[in-house]
């Protein structure tokens, strides 16, 4: 919730998924998308910026995020999430 109500938290936000929500129109547009290298770059910075507001109570699920996007250059988000 921190990191959408402030200031840093929305542009890393709106630099993360507003490229990929401007290219999909449907939920299986989204899941059939493939994360190109500059998606994962910006997942990246909004993930330091989620670890720098989240403190320790966020550590874990930005650890899984990572996991997730690492590697993920290339894949569908179906498959990145399976």
């Amino acid at each position: 919730m921190r990191l959408a109500l402030s200031t840093d938290g929305r542009r890393a936000l709106h630099a993360a998924l507003g490229p990929i929500a401007k290219r999909v129109v449907t939920t299986d547009d989204l899941l059939a998308y493939r994360l190109e290298d500059e998606d994962v770059a910006n997942v990246e910075r909004l993930l330091v910026v989620a670890e720098r507001m989240g403190g320790d109570a966020m550590v874990e699920a930005i650890e899984y995020a990572r996991q997730l996007v690492d590697g993920g250059s290339g894949r569908a988000l179906k498959n990145i999430l399976e």
